[in-house]
């Protein structure tokens, strides 16, 4: 047998690590002296330190690790708890990658304007409404604001009845960082009918 801090070196954690494990009802020493209260383990509680260690980089808690250690856990049940975790997961990425395109957006507009925005841009839910779409691709921060000007400028000149301010979003091709998509979304009302050309495209 090994004593706590031999056994922390084989499995590669630290024993204060090990401690906490035990506080929690992890892993239990094998034989502890009663004497000098030593804590001891076997060669066969490492696979256990590494199954704790396995289940908490699939980002269980470990409470749920003792769970699953410990109790009659089935196989459907692991897998609801997995997924339940890879929707957590997805939901965080999702949400970084939209703070990751506004923070792109504000960089690019303050590098173009070499000043800062006297405005916010916030995420809202809204409901379904009809919009005059244009879409583009661009390879400069140039580009793209000249592309907007002029569906601006078409806009204006068109009479078409906004409900509100545009919208706009932009993102990166996933093959390719040289060039980016555009797309301005203007609400217009409801019964509005109709489609602008913007350097003859729609």
């Amino acid at each position: 047998m090994y004593k706590i801090g031999m056994f922390a070196h084989i499995c590669q954690v630290s024993v204060q690590t090990l401690r906490y494990y035990e506080r929690l009802g992890l892993i239990e020493p094998q034989h502890t002296d009663p004497i000098t209260n030593y804590r001891y383990y076997t060669l066969k509680q490492v696979e256990q330190v590494h199954r704790i260690i396995a289940l908490k980089e699939l980002g269980l808690s470990l409470e749920q690790i003792r769970d699953l250690i410990f109790e009659d856990i089935t196989a459907s049940q692991v897998v609801i708890m997995l997924k339940l975790k890879r929707a957590e997961i997805e939901n965080t990425i999702e949400s970084a990658q939209k703070n990751l395109n506004h923070i792109n957006f504000h960089l690019r507009l303050l590098e173009q304007e070499n000043k800062l925005i006297d405005y916010n841009l916030v995420v809202k839910p809204i409901d379904p409404l009809r919009v005059l779409s244009y879409t583009a691709s661009y390879q400069t921060d140039q580009d793209a604001c000249e592309r907007f000007q002029h569906a601006g400028k078409s806009l204006k000149t068109s009479g078409a009845p906004l409900k509100y301010d545009y919208a706009m979003t932009i993102s990166e091709h996933k093959y390719g960082r040289c060039l980016s998509d555009l797309e301005i979304a203007f609400p217009v009302t409801d019964n509005y009918e109709g489609e602008i050309k913007v350097d003859n495209d729609v």
